[in-house]
């Protein structure tokens, strides 16, 4: 398999994978993933990164390089897609995206910098949050704990 990874350019910057069979070509999916990322986010992007994705088990394995775009695969990129159903790609203060999901697949805590998206698709920092708080986690909700 094969996966771009571009990053938006709004108020909010966020990294957007997208997995394809190798028959594809990086830079023709990219210009689709820049297209839907319009279109979804209303903002522009740029590539960050590309390669080749295997899965083996539980464990994802990001590798290469995509000729056709001239970059290569980013050292946190399975961490990335392995997580962005958590973290919607947004940087999360750099604390690790795993290190805040327990194998269960629930936010566990996170740091006062960290950003998370509110219930109602709003992004705000876990510091100006209530312990406690309603956070959405995926397709689900979860509940933040703050550590100090």
């Amino acid at each position: 398999m094969k996966y771009v990874v571009a990053v938006t350019k709004g108020e909010l910057s966020r990294k957007v994978p997208l997995i394809m069979p190798n028959q594809f070509v990086h830079a023709e999916m990219f210009k689709i993933l820049k297209q839907m990322i319009r279109e979804s986010f209303d903002e522009d992007c740029e590539i960050f990164s590309a390669g080749e994705i295997s899965f083996f088990g539980p464990s994802i394995v990001c590798s290469g390089k995509s000729s056709t775009l001239g970059v290569c695969s980013h050292p946190d990129d399975a961490e990335l897609i392995k997580c962005y159903d958590y973290t919607m790609g947004v940087d999360i203060g750099g604390v690790s995206f795993s290190s805040i999901v327990n194998k269960a697949g629930a936010v566990v805590a996170l740091t006062s910098d960290s950003i998370v998206e509110l219930a109602d698709g709003q992004f705000r920092k876990v510091g100006d949050l209530m312990e406690g708080h309603v956070i959405k986690v995926g397709d689900s909700f979860g509940v933040i704990t703050v550590l100090d």
